[in-house]
């Protein structure tokens, strides 16, 4: 009996208390001060980089473009930048169109990753890091605009996705530390100087599908080796017009020719002469 007028005791302190705190049931715990907050409904940002401020431009059907990027208020820049598949309202990022990133904090980031949301990708956007050495690509991006990796001389890792169509002018000039690039199947063109002057580029392995390449598209390549895919008469149908040529083409044999000359073939994977 003792025991049951203790506990009745116990509950009816405890509900006093509760009626003069105006406290609830509801348990709410403390929130992280980098997450941000997201209204009711809505969901809730995919891999933001947690050091910097990414601004939207809504495009009023679910889709949204970035066009902004700061660094927040009090925090050290991270090196990597990774931009979201979502902003915080929910809409489906597709595009980055930010054109110039200011603030000295962009000399501290020196990777990119972007969603495989993204489609498009402002021309030069690449460029506004210059320490960048290396950028995931989305697998839904259809060009490779022009200018985009100009001058990066710290770039050393570029993956182009298969649903890559064409390459514009510029777009790696001046990319001092690229060593090896394979440009996928599915890319048709590749424009003016789009790897000129590109210093310690050796290895660079052009499609069968090709139809069209810019002037000087590898001007300066220092004794290249291009390994293209089809025959030596496909090759002067579509090579591009240079009044330098600095690298060396070899032609695509999946046997080992008869006749001397400059061909190669795949070896687990690799571009490998014959």
């Amino acid at each position: 009996m003792k025991k049951l007028r203790l506990l009745c005791l116990l509950l009816s302190v405890l509900s006093v208390c509760l009626l003069l705190c105006g406290c609830s049931s509801e348990i709410v715990l403390p929130r992280d001060p980098d997450d941000s907050y997201v209204p009711s409904g809505q969901k809730k940002p995919i891999g933001a980089s947690s050091s910097y401020e990414i601004s939207y431009t809504s495009g009023g059907d679910g889709t949204c473009c970035v066009s902004g990027i700061s660094l927040k208020n009090g925090k050290t820049p991270d090196s990597l930048l990774e931009i979201p598949e979502r902003s915080p309202q929910g809409d489906t990022v597709t595009a980055v169109e930010c054109k110039l990133v200011e603030g000295g904090f962009n000399t501290a980031i020196t990777r990119i990753k972007l969603p495989d949301s993204v489609s498009e990708i402002n021309e030069g956007f690449c460029s506004n890091f210059p320490n960048l050495e290396q950028v995931d690509l989305p697998d839904s991006l259809t060009a490779i605009p022009e200018k985009l990796f100009y001058g990066l001389k710290n770039l050393k890792s570029v993956s182009i996705p298969e649903s890559v169509t064409s390459i514009g002018d510029h777009a790696f000039t001046d990319c001092d530390a690229l060593v090896t690039l394979t440009i996928p199947d599915s890319v048709q063109h590749i424009g003016t100087r789009a790897f000129s002057n590109c210093d310690s580029l050796k290895r660079i392995v052009i499609p069968h599908g090709i139809s069209k390449m810019g002037t000087d598209a590898f001007l300066g390549l220092n004794y290249c080796a291009v390994f293209y895919e089809g025959t030596r008469t496909e090759w002067y149908s579509v090579r591009p017009s240079t009044t330098s040529v600095d690298y060396v083409t070899y032609y695509y044999s999946e046997t080992k020719p008869a006749n001397a000359g400059k061909f190669w073939h795949y070896v687990d994977g690799v571009a490998t002469t014959w």
